[in-house]
């Protein structure tokens, strides 16, 4: 299988202020992050 070599004008090529950022964050869920969520007004 050959290697596809691309240029940094074609790995850019598509890319906007809307499509460039990796600053959005996705919701977590409980079973991924393997946290225990503490119920509201159970405090020790």
């Amino acid at each position: 299988m050959k290697m596809m070599t691309l240029t940094e004008q074609e790995l850019l090529e598509g890319l906007d202020a809307h499509t460039a950022h990796a600053d959005e964050l996705a919701d977590l869920v409980e079973v991924e992050v393997d946290l225990e969520v503490e119920e509201e007004g159970s405090h020790e």
